[in-house]
């Protein structure tokens, strides 16, 4: 994926906007039912944008959303219910 290298050669690794494109790069792998690629994205995504910025950032909270749907998808739903959960939560907030 070249724009997710230029983003990161851009902008950086942890730039919101670079964890955007991870975030979405992992989505488009899901739904071609890559799953073994997408959850390494994801982790990424989820972990950078809580570092960068912040546990409740709508952003972060999409992340962990997107993380909750592949867990679904590979029907890891133990892992899952967590994560929805917590999006959930940020978003009442």
């Amino acid at each position: 994926p070249e724009l997710l290298i230029l983003d990161e050669a851009t902008l950086g690794l942890d730039h919101p906007e670079t964890l955007t494109a991870v975030n979405n790069l992992a989505t488009l792998y899901r739904l071609m039912g890559k799953h073994e690629a997408a959850e390494p994205l994801l982790l990424r995504a989820v972990a950078g944008s809580e570092a960068s910025l912040g546990l409740d950032h709508p952003d972060t909270l999409a992340a962990v959303n997107n993380l909750a749907v592949l867990y679904n998808s590979k029907g890891k739903h133990g892992l899952a219910e967590p994560l929805h959960r917590r999006a959930l939560a940020g978003r009442e907030v």
